[in-house]
């Protein structure tokens, strides 16, 4: 009976802590949760949630984002007529108006089917991984920090949402006296609302590993300034709050540190985290990348020949707005990443302080130089195929390709 009901108090134990480790997991999707509904309405599926623990995509996810996307190339093909456009007075410029549409369909079909059928696992790996570093750093407990990254993240989305429902509009407004097909120009503010979408995902991903990086530096902050009278550092606890009336500590304050393992173990999941998100999302930026370079190259073609025929048709201002919107989404890449790269040099910081302060233990000065070689070892950079980072010289680089091109459509519109 004894062994019997020490058997029953295990598993009791065991079933409470697969439930705060189910939790932990929820909490995280949480945040960026209505994201990643809309992305389920498009048949992009990244992982499936099963009894509350996260598990690859079924087969039947696998086969209706194939089906989704072949359907929606299908249609689009069928409305692109290329005889049509090829019989216009001036086919070039028609069909360069609709390539970039091309290119976001080719990434939406293409991206749709790598992230169910093939990068369910690291999409898994990334949310458990964020779970972790939550539960290296004591977030897990605390509410009120995922729901602020909830408003975030809703707040994102929200602006996404606006900034595709004007230029949708104005769009439609500006090419009302045109005959193009209802259901062709539907799915190109489809397209490109997806796209968007992708990318909003990435992006709070990124702010969610800077969130808990900026939670690793408020609390080197604290075993920087604050010391016992023998020099050594204190550690922190947590105490539940007795009474509903006390107002609600700072976020970084409802944490635990217990020593700088803790949070090197903490910034060694973050910057794994990063490179799981950099290797799932490396084709979904690159092809951003190449459609936004499409728009503006169309845009500075488009207005050279409105310049030189002297005759417009109002398809310039549209092609400028998606262009303008095209920059915008790299330009939010581009922020996100370069905030990143900011936080984690106030982490090595902070670090280098630690370890060139002789007067600390000499434990504790060594485990502040294996966090600084962490910290080397991880530089949280976001690469496209190692080609390139993506940060805010991503811009700079954007700026100085357009002029090289702008002075090559200039030479060759000359000879057409």
């Amino acid at each position: 009976m004894i062994a019997s009901k020490e058997d029953d108090d295990n598993h009791e134990t065991e079933k409470v802590k697969t439930k705060k480790t189910k939790l932990k997991t929820e909490d995280v999707i949480y945040s960026f949760g209505p994201a990643l509904f809309l992305e389920r309405i498009c048949a992009i599926y990244r992982f499936r949630i099963l009894d509350g623990t996260l598990m690859p995509t079924s087969n039947l996810m696998k086969v209706y984002g194939l089906v989704i996307a072949i359907a929606i190339a299908g249609i689009f093909l069928f409305y692109f007529d290329i005889p049509d456009v090829l019989s216009k007075t001036e086919p070039l410029k028609d069909a360069t108006e609709d390539f970039p549409a091309i290119v976001i369909l080719i990434q939406y079909s293409t991206s749709a089917v790598m992230t169910s059928c093939l990068l369910s696992r690291s999409n898994i790996r990334i949310m458990n991984s964020l779970a972790n570093i939550d539960s290296s750093l004591r977030l897990n407990t605390n509410e009120e920090f995922y729901r602020k990254s909830r408003r975030h993240s809703v707040k994102a989305l929200c602006l996404v949402v606006g900034i595709h429902i004007v230029s949708s509009a104005s769009d439609y407004f500006l090419r009302i006296e045109e005959e193009s097909p209802i259901i062709n120009d539907m799915l190109n503010y489809i397209l490109n609302s997806v796209q968007d979408l992708e990318i909003l995902v990435f992006y709070l991903m990124i702010s969610m590993l800077n969130d808990r990086l900026k939670v690793i530096n408020n609390d080197l902050t604290k075993i920087l300034h604050y010391k016992d009278n023998q020099g050594k550092i204190s550690v922190y606890t947590i105490r539940q709050k007795n009474s509903k009336n006390e107002k609600p500590l700072d976020i970084h304050g409802k944490m635990a540190v217990n020593n700088l393992r803790d949070l090197s173990l903490a910034y060694d999941t973050i910057g794994e985290a990063c490179h799981l998100i950099n290797s799932v999302y490396n084709y979904q930026i690159f092809m951003t990348l190449i459609s936004a370079f499409v728009y503006i190259v169309i845009t500075l073609w488009t207005a050279l020949f409105y310049y030189r025929t002297q005759v417009y048709t109002g398809n310039l201002v549209p092609i400028i707005l998606w262009c303008c919107s095209e920059m915008l989404t790299v330009a939010a890449m581009a922020f996100v990443c370069e905030m990143f790269l900011s936080t984690r040099s106030e982490t090595k910081v902070l670090v280098n302080e630690l370890v060139m302060e002789y007067a600390r233990p000499t434990r504790t000065r060594a485990q502040a130089k294996a966090f600084m070689r962490l910290i080397d070892s991880w530089p949280l950079r976001v690469y496209v195929y190692d080609m390139f980072t993506v940060d805010i010289t991503l811009m700079l680089k954007f700026i100085s390709v357009s002029t090289t091109y702008l002075i090559v459509i200039i030479q060759i519109s000359h000879f057409v």
